[in-house]
């Protein structure tokens, strides 16, 4: 028998990885308000979310190209 499975290849980028994160998570992790998560994706919409029924989920890797962004244009000024 041959095995199929010694023949797939790696995925070639890490989105089957990357953590999803609720709402909750992304304000403790950013260390941010409620209202300020508010701002930067209702408002600003600088941060991307996905919808599923009432709930907003995030992927981790969005927040922190976030993160990296403004923490690094904080460094320039």
């Amino acid at each position: 028998m041959i095995s199929l499975t010694n023949n797939l290849e790696e995925p070639k980028s890490d989105i089957k990885n990357d953590k999803i994160m609720s709402r909750k998570e992304v304000i403790e992790y950013m260390g941010i308000s409620p209202s300020t998560l508010y701002r930067l994706c209702d408002k600003d919409k600088i941060l991307d979310y996905s919808r599923i029924n009432r709930r907003k989920l995030f992927y981790k890797r969005n927040v922190d190209k976030l993160m990296e962004r403004y923490s690094s244009s904080n460094l320039t000024s």
